[in-house]
């Protein structure tokens, strides 16, 4: 898409940049010119990270924050780039590495208005089919490789007719012809990775290298979580339901002390019970020889009444009629022993009589 027209790139707390830096481009060609470490392939790298989002990555050898967060513990980490597309529209794209929020914004009427906000990250399983498709209308490719193919020049190696031989070695910095330093960097891409077609042309080789190998590690790798991660869900849901019958336990716990306490105290009102019927029988008894008693003190006040009406001369008598009345039932009782005892030897004398009289 050759109509694009990149304006400005800021970047914060990217590369050696610590504070933000602002990098002005023109229309048409932006040529960058420095000493080597001097920054230039940061930029670059910063508008593909602003673009496309830069992975969460501790490696500082690949394209990621580990290599492109800068190491003095910046306030901001992020970028911002502002462009025209084909139709002359104004664009701004903000984006925060650490947590690859983005903003998009579209300059109308005077004014930014947000055109899209969402999380774009680079390194995710599930791409982000929305954010891609509106960087695809907006500059016309949607990954790195194909940006880098189309929008960026990077330092070329001349064609041998153009420079002399000592030249190509130095700038090759292969001690020899570039030709055979591309021959030289074919045959390391070969090792790392069957799949060079795409890259440098050519077929892609058969047997898996080194990436392929690691691809499948990785793999492999993925595999064994899912399946450990299968074990902890189960672990999960095991643990789970072990609270859930610890619960379970409490509550029945809770309520058996309930049931529990609720029959002691059915145990003390019972007892409690019984000793007041014990105590109310008790007392039922000792009414009943209270009353017994007022009857027999009512009875003898009676007799005495009577014996006192029907004998007057009873209370005439003195403390030594008293005592001779008592005599006399005393002597009255001997006789009536002696009566009995007088009656037994009658009856013996009678059966001997009659013993005698079987005898003659």
């Amino acid at each position: 898409m050759s109509g694009v027209t990149w304006l400005s790139l800021s970047l914060a707390g990217f590369g050696g940049y610590r504070e933000k830096v602002t990098v002005d481009l023109q229309d048409g060609f932006n040529v960058l010119v420095a000493p080597n470490e001097a920054g230039k392939s940061t930029v670059l790298a910063g508008l593909e990270a602003v673009l496309f989002g830069l992975p969460s990555s501790s490696d500082q050898t690949s394209f990621g924050s580990g290599r492109f967060r800068n190491r003095e513990n910046p306030a901001e980490f992020s970028g911002e780039v502002e462009f025209l597309d084909g139709t002359g529209q104004r664009w701004r794209l903000r984006r925060r590495f650490e947590d690859h929020l983005v903003n998009l914004y579209c300059h109308q009427k005077g004014h930014w208005e947000e055109e899209w906000r969402g999380v774009h990250n680079p390194g995710a399983h599930k791409k982000n089919d929305v954010y891609n498709q509106k960087v695809l209308g907006l500059i016309g490719v949607y990954s790195r490789s194909l940006f880098e193919a189309t929008f960026c020049v990077r330092q070329p190696l001349p064609e041998m007719t153009q420079l002399n031989d000592e030249v190509q070695k130095l700038l090759s910095g292969s001690g020899g012809h570039y030709q055979e330093a591309l021959k030289s960097l074919f045959e390391d891409l070969r090792r790392i990775t069957r799949l060079t077609r795409e890259r440098v042309g050519g077929k892609d080789a058969t047997n898996p290298a080194q990436l392929e190998k690691l691809q499948a590690e990785i793999d492999r790798l993925r595999k064994e979580i899912d399946q450990a991660k299968g074990v902890i869900d189960s672990l999960a849901a095991f643990q789970e339901e072990i609270q859930k019958t610890a619960g379970e336990e409490k509550e029945v716990r809770g309520k058996l002390k309930e049931k529990s306490d609720l029959l002691a105290a059915w145990k003390d009102w019972d007892n409690l019970r019984s000793r007041y019927n014990e105590a109310l029988r008790k007392q039922r008894d000792a009414n009943n020889q209270r009353d017994r008693v007022r009857k027999l003190e009512e009875t003898i006040n009676e007799k005495e009444e009577e014996a006192a009406r029907l004998y007057p001369e009873w209370d005439l008598a003195g403390s030594g009629d008293q005592e001779e009345l008592e005599g006399l039932v005393q002597r009255s009782k001997e006789l009536e022993k002696k009566l009995a005892e007088l009656l037994q030897a009658q009856q013996r004398l009678a059966v001997l009589e009659q013993v005698k009289q079987e005898l003659v």
